[in-house]
């Protein structure tokens, strides 16, 4: 291979096999001087007379948003364990690419990011793919449909994060609920583990040395701790449950909470500042007010410094922290159906963000406190009915679940209760 100038020569030392059709693939090779853009350049000739002539036409789409995606190698394998494809093309932006001059014989097709251009199907690249074994004959165009998403990690620590200064925050799947856990080699009891269904948080305070060693399973996590981290105070941030209890308002700290002074705690309404009765409890990481369901308008959460201590022994500074509460006559109710029953996970959607979710396993499914407005719904269709949904398995060879989206389905209005069937295809 050689350049002169604005032209590339490639030249072969070896003969050409008698009747054969060849594709040169120049994937992310060839870049512009000044623009440094690239792209897939293929170019297919013969030895003899005839090029063969089957060819495909494959349509990928994220498999979350039902939209197309772009610049996705999109590859023909002789078999389906194969990492590395024979054919290959790449996605435009509708979402489509075209494979030509394909020998005839039985391929499975695949579909993969293949962001570090090396055409290999990596494990934790965005794939999709086929099982089924197409055979492709001389003159053949087959049409075919992917959906891509990322495989589920699940035997491996997807995120973690130290949150200062006494939390140490891992997403995982929940296999790793289940693993063994240790803490500078002491096991961790479940008092200091906080379980989310796909995450785990942990009370790593106090932090005596400049770090800490969290063992979970087999793997081994490792976190150095400044001396500014550990002196960092207790610090409340507001959470927004998807499904909350409407009687009970969720605070989270920074650390488990060890002891709490509740007379240094205070809500008031706004803007007249008048003190408002409440419950106060503290499980683990988090503050829970109680005894506001009949409360609407705007309020303010006060905590005097020194009314949190956490399991570091650190305490809180003077904090202010508004909030809204709305009245049941200011939200609305949503009723939904499903034109058959099974097994479903339903996601309300606000301007992009998931607001609400529940599980349906039947036909109905209820959405109580809804604020007014315009709503997409996502009605997934939970094949192994485990309440989330699930991506593509390529080790198991399953598809990922189906997600149907009806955009701007329905309106809320303040004190409705809205009836709706969705017709599921």
């Amino acid at each position: 291979m050689s350049i002169k100038g604005k032209t590339l020569m490639l030249e072969w030392d070896k003969e050409w096999s008698p009747n054969t059709t060849y594709s040169l693939y120049l994937n992310a090779s060839v870049k512009d001087f000044r623009e440094g853009n690239d792209s897939l350049y293929t170019f297919v000739f013969s030895s003899g007379p005839d090029l063969d002539s089957a060819s495909c036409l494959v349509r990928v789409k994220d498999a979350l948003t039902n939209m197309p995606t772009q610049k996705i190698t999109v590859g023909l394998f002789e078999t389906y364990e194969l990492q590395t494809p024979r054919y290959f093309a790449r996605t435009d932006k509708f979402g489509i690419a075209e494979i030509k001059a394909v020998k005839e014989g039985q391929y499975v097709v695949k579909a993969f990011e293949d962001a570090n251009t090396n055409l290999i199907l990596d494990s934790l690249e965005k794939m999709a793919f086929d099982t089924t074994v197409y055979f492709f004959s001389n003159g053949s165009k087959d049409s075919i449909n992917l959906a891509l998403s990322s495989p589920r990690e699940r035997d491996k620590i997807k995120n973690n994060v130290f949150i200062a200064p006494g939390l140490y925050a891992i997403h995982a799947p929940s296999i790793w609920h289940q693993k063994e856990k240790f803490l500078n080699g002491k096991a961790i009891g479940n008092d200091e583990i906080f379980s989310a269904k796909d995450s785990l948080v942990f009370s790593v305070a106090p932090i005596v040395e400049d770090q800490f060693t969290l063992v979970i399973g087999t793997d081994t996590l490792r976190q150095i701790v400044s001396k500014r981290e550990k002196l960092m105070p207790i610090k409340l941030s507001y959470l927004e449950l998807l499904n909350g209890d409407m009687d009970s308002l969720v605070f989270e700290a920074n650390d488990f909470i060890q002891s709490l002074d509740q007379s240094k705690i205070l809500v008031k309404s706004l803007p007249d500042s008048t003190i408002i009765p409440i419950r106060v409890e503290a499980i683990k990481q988090r503050l829970v007010l109680k005894g506001l369901s009949k409360r609407s308008g705007n309020f303010v959460l006060l905590s005097a410094e020194g009314a949190l201590t956490g399991a570091s022994g650190n305490v809180n500074k003077r904090q202010q922290i508004p909030f809204v509460l709305r009245s049941a006559r200011e939200l609305g109710v949503l009723n939904l159906t499903m034109s058959k029953g099974g097994n479903y996970l339903v996601r309300l959607l606000k301007d992009g963000k998931r607001v609400k979710e529940s599980t349906c396993n039947g036909t109905k499914v209820s959405f109580s406190n809804v604020l007014p407005g315009k709503y997409d719904i996502h009605v997934i269709i939970d094949d192994n009915n485990n309440g989330e949904w699930d991506p593509v398995d390529p080790r198991n060879k399953k598809q990922p679940e189906q997600i149907l989206i009806f955009p701007d389905a329905t309106s809320i209005r303040a004190n409705w209760e809205v009836e709706k069937t969705i017709e599921l295809y």
